[in-house]
């Protein structure tokens, strides 16, 4: 999915992020002001399900305006809101007990869905480039993920989200301590999140583009572009 506009040439890494930091104040706003006109979150599950449909909802716009990081971060809470609230019915309330479990489990979701939309994305253009350069530790290994996505298929999506699972417990517990969580269901949540990340992150890139508004002047400008 691009991030730019047709013949827009490349954003400073940090207008970026404001971009899409302004773009999440502004969703935050709305739901904000949806969830006050409302009455508030009435109930765990309504409100876990309430939050999780906005979260989507922010999905989609952060697509129609090109937001991708955002949208990243946003389809992150949307695995974490599916995850909690499966648990929750399984399990009943309580599950992840404590900020470092919830922490742990959504951090699992945006960095699955952020990987995997990577991955997906260098999939065809992986086989074109040199696998691997000590000068681009991480783009190097981006590029190995490609190349491992375009052998296996969709299958090494579920590896994306093993591989974010393992990143994530092994951060979680440098920060938190060894033993952070008190049952081991926390665990499997942060698991269930990084795998859901990761397709979600491969819905994203396949389809996002279909949500990106086009302005009239880039339509214009490629009409001429191609005109004889």
């Amino acid at each position: 999915m691009d991030t730019h506009e047709p013949f827009a040439p490349p954003r400073p890494w940090y207008e970026s992020l404001i971009l899409n930091l302004t773009a999440l104040v502004a969703w935050w706003l709305i739901m904000s002001l949806w969830v006050v006109l409302r009455g508030g979150l009435n109930g765990s599950l309504s409100g876990i399900v309430t939050i999780t449909v906005m979260c989507l909802l922010g999905v989609v716009m952060m697509l129609a305006v090109r937001r991708t990081g955002a949208a990243y971060f946003l389809a992150g809470n949307v695995a974490l809101g599916v995850v909690d609230l499966g648990f929750r019915l399984a399990y009943g309330n309580g599950v992840m007990q404590g900020r470092a479990a919830y922490f742990a489990v959504m951090a699992a979701g945006c960095l699955g869905v952020a990987l995997s939309a990577l991955v997906e994305r260098r999939a065809d253009a992986a086989m074109e480039m040199p696998l691997w350069s000590a000068q681009d530790v991480f783009g190097s290994a981006l590029r190995s993920a490609a190349v491992f996505r375009r052998r296996f298929g969709l299958a090494a999506h579920a590896v994306c989200g093993l591989a974010v699972f393992a990143f994530t417990e092994l951060s979680i517990r440098t920060i938190y301590g060894l033993h952070p969580f008190w049952d081991p269901q926390t665990n499997l949540a942060i698991l269930c999140c990084a795998v859901v990340g990761a397709f979600l992150g491969v819905l994203l890139e396949r389809t996002g583009d279909r949500f990106a508004l086009q302005k009239v002047w880039g339509d214009h400008a490629a009409r001429t572009i191609v005109s004889p």
